[in-house]
């Protein structure tokens, strides 16, 4: 894979611009849909294995849970715990003003739309809109990946202005940058096409096979 060489004072131009020339105008997907949030690093395995539970990637990745992890994921409050996935619905016309509402429309994270045919039930333990899965979630039931780095580069943009910008921030977008390939490339490799659409703004989809052929890069 090609990479390149780009100076930090550059970098968020250049990655905006990447972004912006994969663009497409896409149309709103209808069904409604489940949302899980997950750090772009988490990615690449989730394409290949699905959304696992903590146990089942405990399992998977022969990684034995420590007691003091276990008696965190088993606390009342932590209602995903060892066995179940947390999802959420956005949209819900019953939730209660008083109540915490999840909000899966985060900067840093990528969205995974889910279809809602698979079976899961609500738990309103911490948020009103919160749903739990008890099985594995296939990589079949993917409707979407959501991302806003382009919402998340003009968050950069304001602290530079502000003159509180560091060279980790742009570390950290590098880094998503790259991973957000690394999801094309595993979605090539094991054949499953799954929409990755850039959201910051207005519906759009990023034409893949354009985005592929730009190098990976490295902050100079």
């Amino acid at each position: 894979m090609n990479q390149e060489e780009v100076n930090y004072q550059d970098i968020l131009e250049y990655i905006k611009e990447k972004i912006k020339s994969c663009q497409e105008i896409d149309k709103e997907i209808k069904e409604d849909c489940y949302h899980h949030n997950a750090p772009y690093e988490k990615m690449s395995s989730i394409i290949r294995y699905g959304i696992l539970s903590n146990q089942e990637k405990a399992n998977l990745f022969s990684e034995k849970i420590s007691e003091q992890v276990r008696k965190i994921l088993l606390d009342d409050y932590h209602v995903n715990g060892l066995d179940e996935i947390s999802l959420a619905l956005v949209g819900l016309e019953d939730v209660r003003s008083d109540r915490n509402i999840y909000n899966p429309f985060v900067l840093n994270l990528v969205d995974i739309l889910i279809s809602s045919q698979i079976s899961a039930y609500r738990n309103s333990t911490n948020y009103e809109n919160e749903f739990l899965a008890s099985t594995r979630i296939s990589n079949k039931n993917f409707k979407a990946f959501d991302i806003r780095i382009l919402k998340y580069i003009s968050s950069l943009e304001e602290l530079s202005f502000k003159e509180k910008l560091s060279r980790n921030n742009l570390k950290m977008l590098v880094k998503y940058y790259n991973q957000l390939k690394e999801m094309i490339i595993v979605l090539r490799t094991i054949n499953l096409e799954v929409p990755i659409r850039e959201m910051s703004y207005e519906t759009t989809k990023l034409n893949q096979e354009k985005l592929y052929e730009y190098p990976t890069i490295t902050l100079k």
